[in-house]
């Protein structure tokens, strides 16, 4: 337990140092999955974790969507969500499943298509999933968040 424990911080250490120096640090990935299950169930897993990637495209792409907003607003944001799975060298049996969600701001008026302007914000969560060493089944082991303020979260 220790191990996999060491294992999920590490990661996450280098997540959070890779996203901390510049936008345009990326982990070192690999092209081929280091877990025996598909990079489509590593995202159903991870979409299962939590009811607001419910949003997120299935499968590594990109698509319009409409954000929930909490606070006074009862209709969906317009903005466009992402989906994206790294395999980083050397972590062993990890995939990382990555859900961005960019919206305009300030909220441009219902219908329009306003997610060109220059004020646009992000949110991204990074689920950590893995297979355990003892363990036959992949499972989520973690989930970090960085950017803006998700409008799921307004108040």
């Amino acid at each position: 337990m220790r191990a996999i424990a060491a294992l999920v911080a590490l990661v996450v250490c280098a997540g959070v140092a890779a996203g901390c120096g510049s936008s345009s640090s990326r982990l070192t990935t690999s092209t081929r999955a280091s877990l025996p299950s598909t990079p489509v169930q590593q995202i159903k897993l991870a979409r299962a974790s939590n009811r607001v990637f419910s949003i997120f495209p299935t499968a590594p792409g990109q698509k319009k969507c409409g954000i929930p907003e909490g606070g006074v607003h009862f209709g969906p944001l317009p903005g466009v969500c992402v989906t994206s799975i790294q395999h980083p060298i050397g972590a062993g049996r990890v995939a990382i499943v990555s859900f961005t969600e960019k919206w305009p701001f300030p909220s441009c008026p219902r219908g329009a298509d306003c997610i060109a302007l220059s004020g646009t914000r992000h949110h991204v969560w990074r689920v950590l999933v893995a297979e355990p060493p003892t363990a036959t089944k992949i499972r989520v082991v973690g989930t970090s968040e960085r950017g803006s303020v998700a409008p799921q979260y307004y108040k």
